[in-house]
């Protein structure tokens, strides 16, 4: 039995690759004897049978039952009482996560936060039968220039982030939660981290469509506004507007220059590097959101 404490991995000092990858995603920032390292440990990692899920931040030396359990371990000493608390713990495909009545995920990294706001507004759209809309970032190159599949596929792959605030893909049900990612309507508290409710989508009906499924849609293109609607906006009267409700539209942005590998001192993001402009949303759905982002709000359920 192997037993994690804190925050283990990927942060400082270690900044690596997180263990349940093969590989890190851009392959060509590691040298081949890391690789080689990683490669190992992540095998050691797939030999674990069970994965023991520890639901609260404790302190070891102010946590009485922690400290008797290791030391009742190291004394192969354990009692029923312990084998019954573990199994309590223990993660099963039945206990999987489940977005469907409120939980929030806070994640330190973007990437796990992109895929589990992905994965969260197709399992909370099925779950409240609404219909999955996927949007599709426009992104712009140096004088026309096709990006091959792979550079394509690595651009619309990378979300949202502080240099760059509008994803590649945007995942959209009716009535999901959302996050503003940049400052808008400052006056009207439409700014970087503000909490919303998408009650609506305009898509751009010069783009074409793909139906994946019956319940999901594929859009060529990125919506042409969003309306949102939160507490803060509940005595708002915009004319052309449903009360209560604000509207923001699709943005073009700049990538900047440390993400295209402009510079000597920048390796730049897979996939960027002929990539000038992404047109979007400046919003992304808030079931998962980042440490940083999560500061100063209330949750019911959390998965940390």
């Amino acid at each position: 039995m192997v037993l994690f404490f804190g925050d283990f991995f990927q942060f400082d000092p270690v900044l690596q690759t997180s263990l349940l990858l093969p590989m890190p995603r851009d392959r060509g920032g590691q040298k081949p004897e890391s690789a080689a390292r990683h490669l190992a440990a992540h095998k050691l990692f797939l030999r674990f049978t069970a994965v023991v899920i520890l639901r609260e931040q404790v302190r070891a030396a102010g946590c009485p039952r922690l400290r008797g359990f290791l030391r009742r371990l190291r004394d192969g000493e354990q009692t029923e009482l312990d084998f019954q608390r573990l199994c309590h713990r223990l993660y099963t495909p039945s206990s999987r996560t489940s977005f469907v009545d409120g939980l929030r995920a806070i994640t330190p990294l973007n990437q796990d936060r992109w895929d589990l706001n992905m994965a969260a507004v197709v399992q909370w759209a099925r779950a409240h039968g609404k219909h999955i809309s996927i949007f599709v970032a426009r992104h712009d190159t140096e004088s026309g220039k096709r990006l091959r599949v792979e550079e394509l596929g690595d651009v619309l792959r990378y979300g949202d982030d502080s240099q760059l605030p509008t994803p590649g893909l945007f995942f959209y049900a009716q009535g999901m939660p959302v996050v503003v990612t940049r400052n808008q309507f400052v006056g009207l508290k439409v700014v970087n981290g503000a909490p919303f409710t998408a009650v609506d989508i305009f898509p751009d009906l010069a783009s074409g469509t793909i139906a994946l499924a019956s319940d999901v849609t594929h859009h060529l293109g990125p919506p042409v506004a969003v309306l949102l609607q939160s507490e803060d906006t509940a005595g708002l009267a915009i004319p052309g507007l449903p009360n209560g409700t604000i509207l923001i539209k699709s943005n073009t942005v700049a990538i900047p220059s440390q993400m295209r590998g402009k510079g000597a001192r920048w390796r730049g993001k897979p996939g960027f590097r002929w990539v000038t402009h992404r047109t979007g949303p400046l919003c992304t759905p808030a079931f998962a959101m980042t440490d940083q982002k999560s500061q100063g709000k209330q949750f019911s359920d959390v998965l940390v």
